[in-house]
C-alpha cells in the first residue's frame, strides 16, 4: 500500500497504449489465458490437500477465498502499478520489475533514506 501510493504520481496512462494497440486481440486472450492457468494451477493442488488438513471446513473455505481474493488483487495492482510507471517494453527487460519501480520512488529531494531501502525490500 505504501508502494502504491508513492508511485501514484508517477504513472502515466500513455504507457498503457502499446499494450492495447501493439497487440492483436487474439495475443491479448492467449496471454490472459496464460495468466489465468498459472495463477489458478496452485488453487486446483490446494484444493487437491485442503479438505483432509482443516478442521473446520467451513471457515478454512472463508479464508482461503479471502486470501486467493487479495492475493490476485495485488498482483493485479502490482502489474497495472508496472506498466503504466515503467512501461511495458522496460517491465518486460527486468527480471524484478516490481525492485525497479521500488527504486523509482521519490522519498525527498535530499538524500537517499533507508526507507526507500524498506520499501524495496517490501516489494520483493
Amino acid at each position: 500500500m505504501i508502494l502504491t501510493i508513492s508511485i501514484l504520481p508517477q504513472m502515466k496512462f500513455q504507457n498503457q497504449l502499446p499494450v492495447f494497440t501493439d497487440t492483436g486481440f487474439r495475443r491479448m486472450v492467449h496471454a490472459s489465458l496464460y495468466f489465468i492457468s498459472i495463477f489458478s494451477m496452485t488453487i486446483v493442488i490446494l484444493m487437491m490437500v485442503f479438505p483432509v488438513s482443516v478442521a473446520q471446513l467451513k471457515q478454512g473455505k472463508k479464508a482461503f477465498y479471502i486470501g486467493l481474493l487479495t492475493g490476485g488483487l495485488v498482483l493485479i495492482v502490482m502489474i497495472v502499478l508496472t506498466i503504466t510507471v515503467l512501461g511495458a517494453e522496460v517491465a518486460a527487460r527486468h527480471h524484478f520489475p516490481s525492485y525497479v519501480l521500488a527504486k523509482k520512488i521519490r522519498v525527498s529531494n535530499k538524500n537517499k533514506t533507508g526507507l526507500d531501502l524498506f520499501l524495496a525490500e517490501l516489494s520483493l
